[in-house]
């Protein structure tokens, strides 16, 4: 069930366009980025841009990026304020068929990653974000640079740090407390061009060139499905299920 978008690493990218008001992604504070994201194949060696709330055309306007950055096979946090802040995670620990539940999470300027639910890397502090980035993009950074090659799906962006816990829940594909939930992109549809937003806010994405795939890409897909219905069954009883 559900679906997902292939990015081709050339031009392909989803984003809320300049002029369109989204005060609740105007995040310099305490930010989670989480999404799906693989398999890959034939990437570049340069950091790929998953998720990035950057300017239009300068890669220095940039108030939080996740990327994958196949050189190191790691998952990097990156943001802008007078010079580069970066900090790095290691995604090789995490075997799941190359099919990654990846985040980041800004406390107080403190950042942690995390890939399947499992903090990876050091936690470490970066310098408060003072920019004025004006786009949301999910395949590359604003100055067309970085372009993400693979797929990628279940965009959410929340203007808090989510705890452990939290992280470890959605990586298993439980969602239980969406406060300070500023964008969704479920990318569910499955045709369009359209990345209907989830939340209350309506930051609907427009999708440019990125291509349509069946299935749902999370890693734990039979997980999820046992949780949707943990409440219809008896402890003991058989749970019939079809695979994504």
């Amino acid at each position: 069930m559900g679906n997902h978008l292939n990015f081709d690493g050339s031009d392909d990218y989803v984003e809320v366009a300049v002029g369109v008001t989204n005060p609740e992604l105007d995040i310099d504070g305490d930010v989670t980025v989480e999404s799906i994201i693989g398999p890959f194949s034939d990437m570049p060696d340069t950091g790929l841009a998953c998720v990035c709330r950057c300017g239009v055309a300068d890669v220095t306007d940039e108030r939080f990026s996740l990327l994958y950055n196949e050189a190191g096979n790691r998952i990097v946090y990156e943001s802008y304020s007078g010079s580069f802040d970066r900090v790095f995670g290691d995604i090789s620990s995490a075997p799941t068929g190359g099919k990654y539940h990846v985040a980041i999470t800004r406390a107080s300027n403190l950042v942690s990653l995390y890939v399947n639910g499992e903090v990876t890397g050091t936690p470490t502090s970066v310098s408060a974000t003072t920019v004025s980035a004006a786009l949301l993009r999910v395949g590359r950074t604003g100055n067309i640079s970085q372009q993400f090659k693979g797929n990628i799906d279940e965009v959410r962006v929340y203007s808090r740090a989510l705890d452990a816990n939290e992280i470890a829940q959605h990586a298993r594909g439980i969602f239980e407390n969406n406060t300070d939930l500023a964008l969704l992109w479920k990318l569910d549809t499955g045709s369009g061009t359209t990345a209907t937003d989830g939340s209350v806010n309506g930051n609907d994405g427009t999708i440019s060139g990125a291509t349509w795939l069946s299935g749902n890409l999370h890693p734990n897909r039979v997980l999820m499905t046992v949780w949707e219905h943990a409440g219809e069954v008896a402890l003991g009883d058989p749970i019939q299920y079809t695979a994504a």
